[in-house]
């Protein structure tokens, strides 16, 4: 996996951003709504695990509750963390069309990550949605911290699209389809 290292201008209005140059996939990862540019520490507060990098601010009240990430051709491995923009918990519903999980996630330095990859060479990744699934805030919330394939594959497992969520205490396996690291 490839992280993603983002040079455009903080503050402003993104709809894609670039996938490293060591990516095997090409192009960029767009996104159905325009997102603000920030970094940890420079408009957006908290994150987890000493990230200090690139954030993607959702409007939901601009743009509504879900957001899309459409990813180039060749795209067989992506992760994504989110974090809601309060400091509060809030509960994301995550998806790629073939699998998808619900995730509670902390607005106060808890951004948590979902992985998705294929061991099927003829089946890459198209997109995966994020969509608020808590009422009870209307903030929006931030995505950042992106990975996706690189020079070396892919990561062993089931045949077809498996989903992986990343917190920080462990590992452990649910299934052949979804693995959550914690």
């Amino acid at each position: 996996m490839v992280s993603f290292v983002d040079t455009g201008v903080l503050g402003g209005m993104v709809t894609e951003v670039a996938t490293p140059p060591s990516a095997t996939a090409s192009g960029p990862i767009q996104f159905s709504s325009p997102l603000e540019h920030a970094r940890v520490g420079n408009g957006w507060g908290t994150w987890s695990h000493t990230y200090n990098g690139d954030v993607y601010w959702f409007d939901e009240l601009l743009e509504g509750n879900s957001l899309t990430l459409t990813f180039p051709q060749g795209t067989q491995a992506f992760y994504v963390y989110l974090e809601p923009d309060f400091f509060g918990t809030a509960s994301f519903g995550v998806s790629s069309g073939l699998a998808g999980t619900t995730l509670d996630v902390s607005g106060n330095g808890g951004a948590t990550g979902i992985g998705f990859y294929s061991d099927d060479p003829g089946q890459n990744l198209l997109s995966i949605t994020i969509e608020k699934q808590s009422a009870d805030f209307s903030n929006g919330f931030g995505v950042g911290e992106f990975g996706i394939n690189g020079v070396n594959g892919v990561p062993d497992g089931s045949s077809g699209v498996t989903i992986g969520v990343v917190t920080l205490l462990g590992f452990w396996g649910l299934g052949r389809q979804m693995r959550r690291w914690e």
